[in-house]
């Protein structure tokens, strides 16, 4: 494998771990740690008779574990969103930044801790070892998992796109001369935002807080319109028109108009056509209810 295919791979899109994952994490990581101790009992562990003060030591590692992942991947973001931004966080951010930076400040924090419990040397040997032994017990087999959960994401969201591009195909030729539809009246709330279309015309929506976006086609041109509605509102005004579903909590599509569906680690998503390449999120809950009506007849 080439570098330029490894870098390849560490520059695609990965899932944003959410708190809960990070919980997850943590908490297994640091009983794996305070695990591995017990058994094979390093840093001078041996040394110290077996009860309650020995097992408070081993639980002190785990514990320093613990609140390294919770804070870098919890409080730290809270304060820096920008960290974990789904635009941009790759497989290699969270291999080196949630793995190996994570293990390395963990390997840090051991051996302070070390110094502090057996008056261990505070050395470059002693910050090396600690860094070792910490980046084998820990970050080896964070590497392991995490190639295995992005490729089976990958895959896994790769078929599904493929399957819904299939049913797209078929479903776009059946549906290519549908008869013409009337015309509805999106009106905002107030009463003073209107917007009149065929729902043929409709293209997509977008939730954005207490308004839509409605984009449409004019002239075979894409458009776009806000208003103040909902999504719920919009959904219950095409009722059960042909074409158009909800394919995302903030969306709503007309099938007519995409251009294809593709699918990452991160998750899948539809290219909306005439939109100059604008990409739509898929919710996986959603995909049972495209997938019905792209192999619907009629």
């Amino acid at each position: 494998m080439s570098i330029s295919t490894v870098y390849g791979k560490l520059k695609q899109l990965h899932p944003v771990p959410t708190s809960r994952n990070v919980l997850v994490a943590a908490l297994g990581i640091g009983l794996l740690i305070s695990g591995v101790l017990f058994v094979f009992q390093p840093f001078g562990l041996f040394l110290v008779e077996n009860g309650a003060a020995k097992n408070a030591i081993i639980a002190g590692y785990g514990l320093i574990t613990f609140l390294v992942i919770v804070i870098k991947g919890i409080v730290v973001p809270a304060f820096i969103p920008a960290i974990y931004r789904k635009e941009v966080w790759t497989f290699g951010k969270d291999l080196f930044y949630d793995g190996l930076l994570s293990f390395l400040i963990i390997g840090t924090c051991n051996l302070l801790y070390s110094v502090w419990v057996f008056n261990y040397e505070l050395s470059w040997r002693g910050f090396l070892f600690f860094q070792l032994a910490t980046l084998l017990v820990g970050f080896l087999p964070y590497t392991v998992l995490a190639m295995y959960k992005h490729i089976r994401l990958l895959q896994r969201n790769i078929q599904t796109a493929t399957s819904l591009n299939a049913g797209l195909e078929t479903y776009q030729e059946d549906h290519t001369n549908a008869p013409a539809d009337d015309l509805l009246l999106i009106k905002a709330e107030s009463g003073y935002d209107k917007l009149e279309l065929s729902p043929s015309a409709f293209a997509y929506a977008e939730s954005a807080d207490n308004y839509i976006k409605v984009f449409y086609e004019e002239q075979g041109v894409l458009r776009e319109k806000m208003i103040r509605f909902t999504l719920k509102k919009l959904e219950d005004l095409f009722g059960n028109h042909p074409g158009i579903v909800r394919c995302h909590r903030a969306y709503i599509i007309n099938v007519q108009f995409v251009a294809s569906f593709s699918g990452n680690a991160q998750g899948l998503k539809l290219e909306v056509r005439n939109s100059e390449g604008m990409l739509v999120p898929v919710s996986r809950a959603m995909v049972p209810a495209i997938r019905g009506l792209l192999n619907s007849t009629g």
